[in-house]
């Protein structure tokens, strides 16, 4: 056989591609096409809807809810579900009284951790709340005397923060005997006593009253 043939029928016995191998290329590309569309998709209603405090967690489920119009449903139907979520909360009682009234960030975060439903948001959002209840008075472990409703207010007050509201129990206490102190001042004027004499009567009475409190309970 001649040089030419030799190289003729090489060229015709090169092996060919594999459509298969072909295919699973063009679907990958058409997967990395997709994840690049839907990234720009994302930035473009990140955009849109961060001016108006939303977060990018908060966009993330809007565009699954509502993928026309993300901003619509955040500023509409988002600002309704979190309101329905704040008073499932408050309306949800123990033994004890209420679990209080969650803020607006507290149900925002559980919402979006629970990625936009409201019945699983209400329950995480009391189960937290009766964890950090009940972390607040082991934390208080009888040093003084709080009420349930005192611990819950406090907790809302400083966004269930524990050391925060452990003060804020404090604080509570020391409004209560400085009103009570003061309660009945012009009793101390009238009866001439001098301000030790008068705030050393008042406290004599607490005591008894809290011994016969205490004797009865």
């Amino acid at each position: 056989m001649t040089m030419e043939g030799e190289r003729g029928r090489g060229r015709t016995g090169a092996a060919k591609l594999d459509p298969s191998v072909i295919n699973d290329e063009m679907e990958e590309q058409k997967k990395r096409d997709k994840i690049k569309e839907d990234g720009q998709f994302f930035m473009h209603w990140l955009k849109e809807c961060t001016p108006f405090g939303f977060s990018p967690e908060e966009v993330q489920i809007a565009l699954k809810r509502s993928p026309k119009d993300p901003l619509h449903y955040l500023q509409n139907k988002w600002l309704e579900i979190i309101k329905n979520a704040i008073v499932g909360v408050k309306f949800e009682k123990c033994n004890k009284g209420s679990y209080g009234i969650p803020s607006r960030n507290e149900i925002r975060l559980v919402l979006i951790e629970c990625q936009g439903d409201i019945t699983a948001a209400k329950k995480l959002c009391v189960k937290n709340r009766k964890k950090k209840i009940n972390e607040l008075f082991k934390k208080i472990d009888g040093r003084f005397q709080v009420s349930w409703d005192d611990a819950v207010q406090a907790l809302s007050e400083t966004e269930l923060d524990v050391d925060q509201a452990y003060y804020t129990v404090q604080r509570y206490g020391l409004q209560e005997l400085y009103e009570y102190l003061m309660s009945d001042f012009s009793k101390m004027v009238s009866e001439g006593q001098t301000e030790m004499e008068y705030l050393k009567g008042l406290i004599i009475e607490r005591m008894k009253k809290k011994d016969s409190e205490d004797v009865y309970n």
